[in-house]
């Protein structure tokens, strides 16, 4: 009789521990659908509803993790510009000399290499001024027309539905292992409880009955378990907390190192934002500047640029400046996604931001792990049954 003191508590052990497995697996795989025995068709709970948990994602990380003006914040325009005054002021001149036929003869003999060296810090200083509004406004228009949550939306829904599960073990890995270990501990002191069972003469039947219970009870505490408590509650001189709820900041680091590493590759979403730059709004930007901006900042040019361009010379200006910009677009773009490969990390920027509320990617974690909840713990009891009734073999 002594060995099956030892021989229940491991079978319900390893009836906990293959229950809660098998759930986990089945809420993640098969990946694409299949057919059962031609008579149903079957497909993993979460990567059959991968366009709802994307949606999920893209949410919390638009919403929790980083936003257009996080990133926008994280540029220093005007030390950038500082750092690089020379080379800008160098260019401006070369701007000028290489568009100065341009200008009406009349006033090209105003500009002396003393003029023209005033006017280059003139427009460097304007620069300094306009440049952070610029980006606000470049911010703004991206977020607009792409967005961060429609860009790691799309990337998501472009990898196979697997991702998911990927996501989901790369963040929450421990606490998933949690629900299985639960299942083998609740198991093994169940199984105590059965061989008390069968000490006292109870029927052969009720072991598949116990072993259904043990399976459903398991998977059932392994869930709760994972969630309440909510808040650490001193309990006979134990504290305890739901294992997500305990480590949820942990959580969030993790998953901003996901997403920072494999969906967010700011390079290529700032090269779909530069993408939605079209003639109309280089056109209105145009008119910006020459009508308000620079009479504002410069107003001793003012006079001269409203008594040397007429109209016409002014929509023969915007047009050249239009398609100037368009011509260079992609070099400028190229050049513009080098440059933030190399000095921007997302992870940091994510990291620098304070984090106000970790709720919805509580609750994206929640609704991953209990899909279809009812359905986990009722396999767990048909299986424990099963595994119950061929104890019957061994006794």
């Amino acid at each position: 009789m002594s060995w099956l003191m030892i021989f229940f508590p491991i079978v319900c052990g390893l009836i906990g521990l293959s229950t809660n497995w098998l759930a986990l697996r089945m809420m993640f795989r098969p990946v694409h659908e299949v057919s059962v025995f031609g008579l149903f068709k079957y497909q993993g709970i979460v990567p059959s509803s991968l366009p709802k948990f994307a949606k999920m994602i893209a949410n919390v990380v638009e919403n929790e993790l980083i936003q257009m003006d996080d990133i926008a914040d994280s540029v220093d325009v005007a030390a950038l510009l500082k750092n690089n005054r020379e080379a800008i002021i160098e260019l401006i001149g070369k701007v000028y000399l290489d568009n100065k036929n341009r200008i009406p003869e009349k006033y090209q003999a105003f500009i002396t290499d003393e003029t023209l060296k005033l006017f280059q810090e003139k427009v460097f200083d304007h620069m300094l001024i306009e440049a952070p509004k610029s980006l606000k406004l470049f911010m703004e228009h991206g977020q607009e027309k792409v967005g961060i949550r429609n860009y790691i939306l799309d990337r998501l829904l472009d990898f196979e539905p697997d991702i998911m599960e990927k996501i989901v073990y790369g963040i929450a890995s421990r606490e998933i292992r949690y629900i299985v270990a639960y299942g083998a501990i609740f198991g093994g002191i169940l199984g105590f409880m059965q061989f008390g069972l069968y000490m006292v003469g109870a029927p052969f039947w009720l072991m598949p009955i116990v072993g259904g219970f043990v399976g459903l009870i398991t998977n059932f505490l392994a869930l709760i378990m994972l969630w309440l408590p909510t808040e650490p509650k001193r309990i006979l001189g134990f504290t305890l907390q739901g294992a997500i709820p305990g480590r949820k900041f942990e959580l969030l680091d993790n998953i901003q190192e996901i997403i920072a590493k494999d969906f967010l590759v700011l390079p290529e979403l700032i090269s779909l934002m530069i993408d939605q730059i079209n003639e109309e709004i280089i056109s209105q930007n145009f008119d910006y500047q020459l009508d308000s901006a620079i009479p504002k900042n410069i107003p001793e040019v003012s006079p001269i640029l409203s008594q040397a361009l007429s109209d016409t010379q002014k929509q023969e200006m915007r047009a050249w400046v239009v398609k100037e910009i368009m011509d260079n677009m992609t070099p400028l773009k190229d050049q513009v996604s080098e440059y933030v490969d190399k000095n921007f990390d997302v992870l940091e920027i994510m990291r620098a931001k304070p984090q106000a509320t970790v709720d919805e990617f509580m609750t994206f974690l929640q609704e991953v792990l209990s899909s279809e909840a009812a359905m986990i713990v009722v396999l767990g009891g048909l299986l424990g049954a099963a595994v119950g009734g061929l104890q019957i073999f061994f006794i």
